[in-house]
């Protein structure tokens, strides 16, 4: 993958998304991911707030944003869907 255009500035490899901290709580964000979940496969069973508060707690420490590479290679069974 190569740099991306958009609007004018150059991002390398990824375009920046929504800022990293928190700008929804554990609830909320259960709600949303759980919605698309099931709007998507009809099959996916329900996120729990344990898993999101596991999640940023795993995150935490990450400056910026993944690599497609490290985050295939730390989530490997979500590629082979």
């Amino acid at each position: 993958m190569g740099s991306i255009e958009v609007l004018g500035p150059q991002y390398p490899k990824v375009v920046p998304m929504i800022p990293s901290e928190p700008r929804l709580d554990e609830e909320e964000l259960t709600a949303v991911l759980t919605y698309v979940r099931k709007s998507w496969t009809h099959r996916a069973s329900p996120i729990t707030t344990e898993q999101i508060a596991n999640v940023r707690e795993d995150v935490k420490a990450q400056p910026g944003f993944y690599e497609p590479e490290k985050r295939l290679k730390l989530h490997p069974a979500d590629s082979a869907k």
